[in-house]
C-alpha cells in the first residue's frame, strides 16, 4: 500500500458523517469549530459540511446520501488530497499533526488501510474526483439529546455540553 500524497486521508473515499441537524460532512472533525478560510456566514459558517453547487448545505432532510457522495464538494476534497493540497475543511487534522499529535486522518487511514486496498480506491477514482457508491463507514448523529458529556464532543452534538 502506498499513500498517494502527503495530504491523503482515506475518509472521503469511504465515509460520511452527519451533524445532529442532518447536515452531511466529510468526517466528524471536519473543522468542527467552523473556523477557517471558507467560513460561510450566509449558510451558518459550517466549514466541513458538504455544500451543493448553489451553496446550500447537503442535509439528510433534503438530499439523498448517494447524490451527496459525489457532489462537487466531495469530488473537490478528493482531488485536493490527491494533488497534495490541504482542503480547508480538513485543517484541524494538519494543525494537530504539526503539534506532534496523531490526528483522526492518521488514525483512520492506518486503520482502514489494513481492511481496504487504498490502491484500488485510488484506481476507482475518476478524473473528476467521483468514486463508486461504496460507503463503508458512517457516523450518524440523529439529535443533540445525550446524557453523556464526552470531552471530544461539543454543544452541537450533546445537550449536556450547553451549560459549559
Amino acid at each position: 500500500m502506498e499513500i498517494p500524497s502527503k495530504t491523503f486521508c482515506i475518509l472521503p473515499w469511504i465515509h460520511f458523517s452527519t451533524r445532529p441537524n442532518g447536515h452531511i460532512r466529510v468526517c466528524c472533525t471536519a473543522n468542527a469549530s467552523s473556523a477557517g478560510p471558507t467560513n460561510d456566514k450566509k449558510y451558518g459558517g459550517e466549514v466541513g459540511v458538504l455544500k451543493e453547487d448553489d451553496g446550500h448545505p447537503s442535509n439528510l432532510a433534503n438530499d439523498d446520501m448517494l447524490s451527496a457522495w459525489n457532489n462537487s464538494y466531495m469530488r473537490n476534497i478528493r482531488l485536493m488530497m490527491l494533488n497534495g493540497e490541504i482542503p480547508p475543511s480538513c485543517s484541524k487534522c494538519f494543525v494537530e499533526e504539526e503539534s506532534g499529535h496523531r490526528s483522526k486522518r492518521n488514525w483512520e487511514t492506518e486503520y482502514w488501510s489494513h481492511r481496504l486496498d487504498i490502491d484500488t480506491l485510488i484506481k476507482e477514482t475518476k478524473e473528476d474526483g467521483s468514486v463508486p457508491n461504496k460507503i463503508y463507514y458512517m457516523d450518524l448523529r440523529m439529535g443533540t439529546k445525550c446524557n453523556l458529556k464526552c470531552i471530544m464532543c461539543s454543544p452541537h452534538d450533546s445537550s449536556l455540553w450547553e451549560d459549559d
